[in-house]
């Protein structure tokens, strides 16, 4: 775990960035529940009035034995932590989302099935990558811009939020 947070990927902070997060999120979701009359905003809103109620979120390692060179997968856990019940609810906004595209997978059993039902040539190469620090090395622009895009198009959203996709950003 030490090896995973001397590396650039994590930096240490020098004080509990709750404060600042709250005041950067109070205003916004307030404004927004009025505007859109949205309850789920409205109590997330209500709950971000008590700031001293909120800890930081904690890191922590979950053992990884099937992997040589990493030990450790890191786990945050935010319970209790300022952004639960907003994640919560923009994951409800996203969700439906997740799946449309042709190359997404629901699990490893569903990966299985679609590998059993490919038909390789005697000279195909079939290539499997692992993917190392995905969510980390995930360009935020850009995968912002495609989110913009994907709630711009949903029919449903309306029927999820009463923000439009650019607010839900």
């Amino acid at each position: 775990m030490s090896t995973l947070l001397s590396s650039t990927v994590y930096k240490p902070l020098q004080g509990d960035p709750t404060k600042n997060l709250h005041k950067t999120l109070k205003y916004p979701i307030k404004g927004f529940a009025r505007e859109t009359g949205d309850e789920t905003l409205s109590k997330i809103g209500k709950k971000l009035g008590h700031p001293s109620r909120y800890k930081y979120p904690e890191i922590y390692g979950l053992p990884k034995i099937h992997k040589v060179d990493i030990r450790f997968r890191p786990v945050v856990s935010s319970i209790n932590s300022i952004c639960p019940e907003l994640s919560s609810y923009l994951k409800r906004l996203i969700q439906p989302l997740v799946g449309r595209q042709r190359s997404a997978v629901k699990n490893s059993r569903t990966f299985c099935g679609e590998l059993k039902s490919i038909n390789l040539g005697p000279t195909d190469i079939m290539v499997s990558y692992d993917v190392k620090d995905v969510f980390t090395s995930l360009p935020i622009p850009e995968a912002l811009l495609i989110l913009l895009e994907l709630l711009s198009s949903d029919e449903a959203l309306p029927q999820r939020t009463k923000l439009n996709p650019f607010s839900t950003l």
